[in-house]
């Protein structure tokens, strides 16, 4: 593979997924990107994904001033006081990271340290024991080293099914009350007079004023934002579907009333060189664990070329060990759930490739960036990839993002999809579906006789390191993993789980 493919996130265009008329043929050529961007990246970009720029950008407005509340404001939106963990949560609390299982203690090397550009010698950690923790979540109380961020989570209300998270300022409770131990009420902050919407759930705000109110119509931006955000999701889980030979609408029973949460990020940049450093009491314990302690080579321009600013200060950041260990914005790790979807303002996001780089993911026009989960790599057989991945703001101005984690409905089975197509396969599926429209034949039949074909003639994964050949191809016929659910599986991996 070139350099410049392995330094480019695919950028999918989803229109044809979105299109009612749309030929059988755009839909799987759309499916075919991505189930090779999810073998080889397990990260892509999408484009023509239906959410309007402007609620994207009122949702990352809404972030920003959030985050400008004084913070008593913000401290009355504390998430420790949710029991599914939902509100604000500071730097200074120590309760972000991303830390690896195994090396909370600050012990030992890290097997995911370098810059952008780089590659390690090292192997891939195998998907037993990654950090399997979503952004901000219960299971972030017991790693002790810090990310350098600030968040306010937003989680599924139970609302009634397909609605999403509702267009009113109704708390989850009013809107038809829990429909699974993953959904319930938000805190919301309190909304300046004439908002039309009100703080709900257990917070909102101290009703001091004085600036400590946002905007009237906040929490109505933030809630278009996640319907629209979960409208995308359904639309790539159809293209998901198709790449893998399934019908179109297998994944849509399972998305109908997600255990979704979303996360409202804030990343300050470092600080000057000529200031000091944050006191270790900010900082909290040690970082010597930080999956980026090691000296980082010369940063991909791409890094930072699209809205990152030029300035010597910034380059300086960059370039910094000192910086980047002790200021790494969030730490290697990989999503727990099924899919994910994600703006973001400025550089910062870095995904680790199948080839042991760490490769940029700026911000693209007009583009969202889309990544499996780990439910995801369990449910297609381990085929597609939930893809380590981490965030350094080396600029010198704040990065906001808003990552939204679709995670299915709770009671969703998830059993292993055998014989998932690999690229053998997905020419061989493709061909034996065009002969058979052509024949009049019928599709199903031809897709498991081209399935069949590539059992016998090979078809290892190579995002997941397999190397080709009948042996690699039918590994992926035996499940590796039990049946379980979605929600029993994701609040497992959240530490959410009760006795």
């Amino acid at each position: 593979m070139l350099a410049m493919e392995v330094e480019t996130i695919p950028l999918i265009d989803l229109a044809p997924l979105r299109d009612a008329g749309a030929s059988r043929a755009a839909k799987e050529g759309v499916a075919a990107a991505i189930g090779k961007a999810c073998r080889e990246y397990g990260f892509f970009y999408v484009t023509n994904h239906g959410v309007p720029e402007e609620v994207i950008a009122a949702a990352l407005g809404a972030a920003t001033e959030l985050f400008a509340l004084p913070p008593a404001a913000k401290a009355s939106l504390d998430a420790t006081k949710s029991p599914l963990w939902r509100g604000y949560i500071s730097t200074q609390a120590g309760l972000h990271t991303c830390a690896p299982d195994g090396d909370a203690s600050g012990a030992g090397a890290d097997p995911l340290a370098g810059a952008v550009g780089d590659s390690s010698s090292e192997s891939l950690p195998t998907n037993g024991s990654p950090p399997h923790l979503a952004v901000t979540t219960a299971a972030t109380k017991m790693q002790p080293s810090v990310d350098q961020k600030e968040s306010f989570t937003i989680g599924a209300e139970g609302f009634p099914a397909g609605v999403g998270l509702g267009s009113s300022s109704s708390s989850g409770e009013e809107a038809g009350g829990a429909s699974s131990p993953m959904h319930g009420p938000n805190q919301w902050p309190l909304e300046e007079a004439g908002a039309g919407g009100e703080a709900g759930g257990g917070g909102g705000g101290d009703g001091g004023g004085g600036g400590s109110a946002v905007r009237a119509g906040w929490q109505r931006s933030v809630r278009e934002y996640w319907n629209g955000q979960l409208e995308v999701t359904r639309t790539v889980a159809r293209g998901l579907a198709l790449s893998l030979g399934l019908d179109e609408h297998f994944f849509a029973p399972n998305l109908t009333e997600p255990c979704a949460q979303m996360v409202l990020l804030k990343y300050p940049p470092p600080p000057p060189p000529s200031k000091p450093r944050p006191s270790a009491a900010l900082l909290g314990p040690s970082s010597a664990s930080d999956p980026s302690t090691s000296p980082p080579r010369t940063v991909v321009a791409s890094a930072e070329s699209d809205s990152g600013p030029s300035s010597s200060a910034s380059a300086s950041a960059v370039s910094s060990p000192e910086l980047r260990s002790t200021h790494l914005g969030c730490g290697a790790h990989t999503d727990c759930g099924f899919l994910t979807v994600l703006s973001q303002t400025g550089p910062g996001l870095e995904v680790k490739h199948a080839s042991g780089r760490w490769v940029a993911a700026p911000p693209v026009p007009g583009a969202l960036v889309v990544n499996l989960g780990d439910l995801a790599e369990r449910w297609t057989n381990d085929a597609y990839k939930s893809t380590w991945h981490r965030v350094y703001n080396g600029s010198t101005r704040d990065r906001y993002s808003i990552p939204f984690f679709c995670n299915c409905n709770f009671n969703s089975p998830v059993e292993c999809i055998v014989a998932p197509p690999s690229d053998t396969a997905d020419s061989a599926l493709g061909h034996a579906r065009g002969s058979a429209t052509n024949r009049g034949e019928d599709a199903a039949a031809a897709a498991a006789a081209a399935a069949a074909a590539a059992d016998s003639g090979g078809g290892g994964n190579a995002g997941n390191g397999g190397s080709g050949g009948g042996n690699a191809g039918r590994s992926l016929r035996v499940a590796k993993y039990e049946a379980t659910t979605a929600g029993a599986y994701i609040m497992e991996k959240l530490g959410l789980m009760r006795a």
